[in-house]
């Protein structure tokens, strides 16, 4: 989280956070100084996460060296049968809940929607998932 001090300086705050529930009994919890997630925050988040990435990102590299923490090491994809088939299965699955599955399928894998758009072709090519 981000903290603001006195003299107007602002330090990010790394939290441990989980799904442990930190009291045995809920009714324990002092309400009074929990703060609400409401959609304003979750927007300020969004907008703020480039800035926390890049800090937690200097952060692990100061302690544990060179690399970049943050992003997923890119590698080339193996086309295979078996995967054309799992990204045609799952892109069917999105739609069905009525979600678009191209744009779902992009962020998971990490690459653009063209691409995934040129799996679904290559998937059709190949008379994977059709039937």
């Amino acid at each position: 989280m981000e903290v603001e001090h006195d003299d107007g300086t602002h330090e990010l705050v790394c939290m441990e956070t989980g799904l442990v529930q930190p009291f045995d009994d809920p009714l324990e919890a002092d309400l009074d100084n929990l703060a609400a997630v409401t959609g304003a925050t979750v927007r300020d988040f969004k907008e703020q996460w480039s800035r926390y990435e890049r800090a937690a990102n200097v952060t692990l590299q100061s302690t544990l060296g060179e690399g970049n923490f943050t992003a997923r090491p890119r590698e080339r994809r193996q086309l295979s049968d078996e995967f054309l088939r799992g990204i045609v299965q799952r892109h069917r699955e999105y739609q069905r809940h009525g979600v678009q599955g191209t744009a779902a399928l992009a962020r998971e894998e990490r690459v653009g929607t063209s691409t995934v758009r040129s799996w679904l072709r290559k998937a059709r090519e190949a008379g994977i998932g059709e039937g």
